[in-house]
């Protein structure tokens, strides 16, 4: 599977990764999902649609998540936010710490999604490239299985079969199609109201703030 190289790269990459990308999209079986795509915080009802696209494995995602994170504290009640993952295919086991995660939250119980996302931020350095450089797939399900049992205490033997059936795929799945929809060609990327934003993980809690005060003026 092939995905969208990040902004950074060079525009070579950018428009081949695209194309290659488009032609195994087309030629792949998207069922529709049964609810809106994405992880949900806040109220539905709220006046302003936040969404950030975002992949685990992403520095870039992870250096803005406590800025995100104020600016949800802040406008708590206001502001409707949906996490949408979009492993990028230049971060070689983004996709597989995607799927990971899809079976940690489906034990979580009671578990806040976004507590597992402060959780995989944390542990990034042990699953960038540079930390596989010299490992397996093998090491990177054991790492992950480790983090199911730290996490909501899932059995290795359990994890390790999840990972590899057609449900851990299409939870995945389904989300990267969701961006590509939406025209997502990197992390982090942010939409507010439906449109997309110019803002990036450089953005400030006080530039963030001026947009959504002004969208919240009578």
């Amino acid at each position: 599977i092939l995905y969208i190289p990040t902004t950074t790269m060079i525009k070579p990459y950018l428009l081949v990764g695209t194309l290659i990308l488009a032609i195994t999209i087309t030629a792949a079986t998207q069922n529709y999902p049964k609810t809106f795509p994405g992880h949900k915080k806040g109220n539905p009802s709220a006046p302003i649609l936040f969404q950030m696209v975002s992949d685990y494995q992403c520095p870039y995602s992870k250096a803005t998540w406590p800025i995100i994170k104020k600016v949800l504290e802040k406008y708590e009640g206001k502001i409707y936010f949906i996490m949408h993952i979009f492993p990028i295919w230049s971060h070689r086991q983004a996709w597989d710490v995607a799927k990971g995660v899809a079976i940690i939250e489906k034990h979580s119980k009671n578990m806040d999604y976004f507590d597992i996302v402060d959780y995989m931020f944390d542990h990034q350095p042990d699953y960038l490239n540079y930390a596989f450089r010299n490992k397996t797939e093998i090491d990177l399900y054991n790492l992950l299985a480790g983090y199911a049992h730290d996490l909501v205490n899932l059995d290795r033997s359990t994890f390790l079969k999840e990972i590899t059936e057609q449900d851990a795929f299409d939870a995945v799945n389904t989300e990267m199609h969701y961006g590509l929809n939406i025209g997502a060609s990197g992390t982090p990327q942010f939409y507010i109201n439906g449109f997309k934003s110019d803002e990036d993980s450089y953005t400030t809690l006080e530039q963030w703030s001026k947009i959504f005060d002004s969208l919240l003026e009578d």
